[in-house]
């Protein structure tokens, strides 16, 4: 009985497994960008991300990752994230990751 049993419910564990690897491997990418977002959210901009168009995903973008959220804004953005984070002495650096 309990070898019939583990034939039943191996191939449902197999194909539990190969869903969870398939939506881990789906990209998010941003499909429209902003470029007026408020200088209150600019300046809680905890890491940036570019995303280029050449890759998988299909607009260039900048990722502000904003506590949980992430803001898909223009790549015009970043000239005044960075003028308005210069001035950020002693508080956290800002990471960047990309172009």
């Amino acid at each position: 009985m309990a070898p019939r049993l583990l034939l039943l419910l191996l191939p449902l564990i197999l194909l539990l497994w190969l869903n969870l690897i398939c939506v881990a491997a789906i990209p998010k990418c941003c499909v429209t960008t902003s470029k007026n977002i408020d200088p209150a959210v600019l300046r809680k901009v905890v890491s940036v991300k570019f995303q280029s168009a050449g890759g998988v995903c299909e607009v260039d973008a900048l990722v502000l990752h904003v506590k949980r959220r992430r803001i898909c804004a223009h790549p015009a953005v970043k000239k005044i994230l960075t003028k308005m984070l210069k001035g950020r002495r002693g508080k956290k650096k800002l990471f960047i990751i990309g172009n």
